[in-house]
């Protein structure tokens, strides 16, 4: 059976990610793997996490890593561009609405990236 894993996205803790990730995938699969991400590491909005990390490298300079370390189908980064949209209030936290924009985006472009291959391969 193939599947496709659709990533999206920062990419906070990518190197981790990778080695779990890939630990609990079944060998009787074929997986392709597509990934949307943006070119900052981290979200410089206010989210539902306490966990930011500094945006200290720059994502462009690692597409080549990514590709190899997740086996990218396909992979696109896209630099963000803020839109202030407001915040919404949930358990005493306010979420910056933009990055609740910019998730879905990167799902959206994620799948639309896995349907891409799709159809050029058949």
């Amino acid at each position: 059976m193939k599947i496709a894993i659709q990533l999206f996205g920062h990419i906070r803790t990518y190197k981790e990610c990778v080695e779990n990730l890939k630990k609990y995938l079944s060998p009787k699969h074929d997986y392709d793997f597509f990934m949307h991400t943006w070119s900052k590491n981290e979200a410089e909005t206010s989210s539902w996490h306490n966990e930011h990390i500094e945006n200290i490298f720059d994502i462009n300079s690692l597409e080549n890593e990514l590709i190899e370390l997740y086996d990218l189908k396909s992979l696109q980064i896209e630099e963000q561009i803020y839109q202030n949209l407001g915040k919404v209030q949930t358990n005493e936290k306010f979420i910056d609405l933009f990055g609740i924009k910019c998730m879905f985006e990167s799902m959206k472009k994620a799948n639309d990236l896995r349907i891409k291959h799709e159809e050029k391969n058949n």
